[in-house]
């Protein structure tokens, strides 16, 4: 027989397949701002298919991210120690929900988000329920396309190109940010 646990219910959940009575197929799927790391005996396939020769007891084991995709090509990395998120890469931010983004376990600790020159668009939600939000650096020329959802509040400061900042004031969403400050 086998038995597969988690190592924190709150991260995730471990489950068997059983293909026959000797092999079985387990998997592990991370909760919301987890992934997974490794099963207890250090294998880090997931899915994966066991050939049963004795009774076994796994658990999978899970920790927080740090990092990830949320684009295509964007992708986004949070830095506990100044509580920020950057935004690296290029092209178009995925939508999320208020509680579907990759830095959901963060967002009341966000003070700042700095996108990539090159990111076309910021998401749907991405930052809405950041409260602690105080600084915005978008280096992007053109603005990227925006949504009102973007943000939960424009009380912050947006830093942006000053060759464009007409064009950023103007914006149907950026415009409402209360302060926008050149960057060189």
């Amino acid at each position: 027989s086998i038995q597969v646990s988690t190592f924190d219910s709150q991260m995730g959940t471990a489950k068997v397949d059983y293909n026959n009575y000797f092999s079985s197929q387990i998997s592990a799927t991370a909760n919301h701002g987890y992934h997974f790391v490794q099963w207890s005996d250090g294998n880090t396939d997931n899915p994966r298919t066991l050939v049963l020769t004795q009774d076994t007891i796994l658990t999978a084991e899970f920790a927080q991210s740090f990092s990830g995709q949320c684009g295509d090509k964007l992708y986004w990395a949070y830095n506990e120690s100044d509580q920020s998120i950057a935004i690296t890469g290029t092209g178009d931010m995925y939508n999320y929900t208020t509680t579907t983004q990759p830095w959901l376990l963060f967002k009341e600790q966000i003070k700042e988000v700095t996108t990539s020159s090159t990111a076309t668009s910021i998401g749907e939600n991405a930052f809405a329920g950041c409260s602690k939000l105080q600084d915005v650096y978008c280096y992007a020329v053109e603005p990227p396309t925006v949504y009102d959802s973007s943000f939960s509040q424009y009380n912050a400061f947006l830093y942006i190109p000053c060759k464009n900042k007409k064009v950023y004031m103007l914006d149907e969403v950026f415009g409402n940010f209360k302060y926008i400050e050149c960057i060189s």
